[in-house]
């Protein structure tokens, strides 16, 4: 699992990783660090906003210059091209 995947961090059992894999599972609390030009990056997603607080507060206190936070965000990941 890539470290910044739409599938994130989260601890999944094998049958929801591949459900999440095959975008199944909605993951649609993000955490997000603000870039320049009113651009964001989204740096995991998660299932539970309980488990998207968890995580916020383990980047803020390991680099509390970043102005993490937390959205909820509905739109799909795109799906990428496999031939």
């Amino acid at each position: 699992m890539s470290s910044l995947s739409s599938v994130s961090y989260i601890k999944l059992s094998h049958n929801q990783e591949l459900a999440s894999n095959r975008g199944l599972l909605p993951l649609p609390w993000c955490i997000i660090r603000p870039l320049p030009n009113l651009q964001t990056a989204i740096i995991l997603r998660c299932r539970r906003r309980s488990d998207a607080e968890a995580y916020l507060r383990i980047f803020r206190a390991n680099n509390p210059t970043n102005g993490y936070q937390i959205m909820f965000d509905i739109t799909p990941e795109p799906i990428p091209n496999t031939i």
